[in-house]
């Protein structure tokens, strides 16, 4: 069986590693320190090598010595591309080919998956191994449900490649790039859709610090959605507040209304969200 090592970030790598640190080929398992997410990755996936008396290697000490290399939810470029690393990018490649795919799967309404690929010296456009498919967001899910099947098609992934089996096709599929997301992606515009507002409240929330709107210079959190209603309104001024009921909240949006959940009360209902 060859040996191999592990290189893991964010909650879906602690995820992956969930369902194969109690394989007898894992070596090794490497992390980083990322305060950029409510999931403390570095200590938990610490804690869980040593549950289970696997090798834990600080990033800093990498050597890559292993037969093959997974990455999984692994934000750096490795320096000189290793010809024993798989690296598992959450998207359906050549589609979303960059950072944050899965949220811009959801909010964008693109079908979602795993690819294991060739790492290469251009972002995510290496050969391509073996990639599976989750479908489509449902709209029920939260992001966290959504890493959670995700961590089932990264297994399948790796299953093919250490089985050897190297499932992908070459498709016609075009070449679309997810740039990385910052604070400000946070804050919702109400100059959008009831529903791709709905959906990037979901695709923010935890383990991602939840979405967020201004009023009169002051942060308040969405805490979730009640729903959406499509609605012609005559003279319609996006993130006008309609209604409220305590921290319930009707706001005015591009095609209607949406009813949302915030952390805190408004002092009134004539205000506006920006």
């Amino acid at each position: 069986m060859p040996i191999v090592g592990l290189m893991i970030g964010s909650y879906k790598g602690y995820k992956f590693l969930e369902k194969v640190i109690r394989n007898k080929e894992i070596a090794w398992v490497a992390s980083y320190e990322d305060n950029s997410t409510q999931f403390q990755s570095y200590g938990m996936t610490m804690k869980l090598c040593k549950a289970n008396n696997v090798k834990f290697v600080p990033y800093e000490n990498i050597d890559y010595g292993a037969e093959k290399i997974f990455l999984v939810g692994w934000k750096y470029l490795i320096k000189d591309v290793k010809n024993n690393c798989v690296v598992m990018h959450d998207s359906l490649l050549p589609s979303c080919r960059g950072f944050c795919p899965t949220t811009t799967a959801i909010i964008n309404d693109l079908e979602m998956g795993v690819t294991a690929l060739l790492p290469s010296d251009e972002m995510d456009a290496g050969k391509i191994l073996t990639q599976h498919s989750i479908g489509r967001y449902n709209g029920i899910d939260s992001i966290k449900e959504v890493y959670d099947k995700l961590s089932e098609a990264y297994f399948r992934c790796y299953s093919d490649v250490m089985a050897g089996k190297i499932t992908y096709e070459m498709t016609s599929k075009e070449i679309t790039y997810s740039i990385w997301r910052d604070k400000e992606d946070y804050f919702i515009d109400w100059c959008d859709t009831g529903e791709r507002i709905h959906r990037k409240i979901m695709a923010v929330g935890w383990p991602y610090d939840g979405a967020k709107t201004r009023y009169n210079g002051e942060i308040v959190e969405i805490l979730g959605v009640v729903g959406c209603e499509k609605a012609i309104i005559e003279n319609a001024s996006c993130g006008k507040v309609f209604k409220r009921t305590g921290k319930e909240i009707t706001v005015v949006c591009l095609d209607g209304f949406i009813t949302l959940i915030l952390s805190k009360e408004l002092p009134k209902t004539r205000c506006r969200l920006i």
